[in-house]
């Protein structure tokens, strides 16, 4: 049986300014009933690409017990 990359995915892809707070990424994220968000810096003519996700709250923000508030997804 073969799966695609496409099943998987969610359309449109949803992103975030890196000085989004994490609070807002994760209402996204619940709103839209997915699990990870594309990040976007535009610094110049430069553009970089990130992923934040879930996993990456709960390990990261969540266990070091910051505020997600208070806390950017850069």
């Amino acid at each position: 049986m073969s799966h695609f990359v496409r099943d998987w995915m969610s359309s449109p892809v949803t992103v975030v300014d890196p000085d989004s707070s994490v609070t807002f990424a994760l209402t996204l994220m619940r709103r839209r009933n997915i699990h990870s968000l594309v990040v976007v810096l535009q610094e110049g003519q430069q553009t970089t690409y990130g992923i934040l996700t879930t996993t990456d709250i709960r390990d990261k923000i969540i266990a070091s017990e910051r505020n997600p508030a208070e806390t950017t997804v850069r």
